[in-house]
């Protein structure tokens, strides 16, 4: 996750309700098991919501399918 942590988060401040970095670590754990889409890691977060919560904030819960795609537009 270190390295995750120097990826600069473009997105308007005043707007996000999602931490950039646990965007990026959901979608690579969700990939890693197998997602294939938004939908696929919006699932996948959700059915791992309490392991992804021991070591990510998620001060906002599992964000969508289409904030977490939007953040890699």
């Amino acid at each position: 996750m270190r390295m995750v942590r120097i990826i600069e988060d473009p997105r308007q401040s005043h707007k996000v309700e999602h931490c950039l970095l646990d965007i990026l670590v959901m979608a690579v754990c969700a990939v890693i098991a197998g997602a294939e889409s938004w939908v696929d890691i919006a699932l996948y977060a959700r059915s791992k919501e309490g392991w992804l919560r021991s070591f990510l904030a998620l001060p906002n819960g599992i964000p969508s399918h289409d904030t977490s795609g939007a953040s890699f537009i």
